[in-house]
């Protein structure tokens, strides 16, 4: 459905105009801050251009690994060493693919994304 009310800053919506889903951050003047679905730079959208795609977001936490599920252990892990030695961005990546890998194989309750950064 079209977006008529605001969604609540870190919801994963539809930019039609650009076809991309996104994290809503705010609002600017008269159109939404919209960031990519797994980070990076933020653009301005037309409100009546957005979809709301009711998928909640969970942005409180990093994700832990399932019991009995080695990738899971893995990506985890990979995670935890990368932090280890200052590999921030391999760090990243990995939480990234845990939280897909929980949505996808174990159908987590909440879609794979981070929070905004603003």
């Amino acid at each position: 459905m079209i977006a008529k009310t605001q969604p609540k800053v870190g919801s994963l919506v539809l930019d039609t105009a650009m076809g991309r889903l996104a994290e809503f951050c705010g609002v600017v003047g008269c159109s939404w801050l919209l960031r990519p679905e797994f980070g990076g730079a933020p653009w301005d959208a037309d409100p009546g251009r957005v979809r709301l795609t009711g998928v909640p977001v969970d942005t409180t936490s990093a994700p832990l690994p399932l019991d009995d599920c080695r990738e899971c252990d893995d990506w985890w892990l990979a995670e935890q060493l990368a932090l280890d030695v200052g590999a921030l961005s391999e760090a990243t990546d990995c939480r990234v693919l845990l939280r897909r890998h929980r949505y996808a194989a174990h159908g987590a309750t909440v879609a794979p994304v981070s929070g905004c950064a603003y």
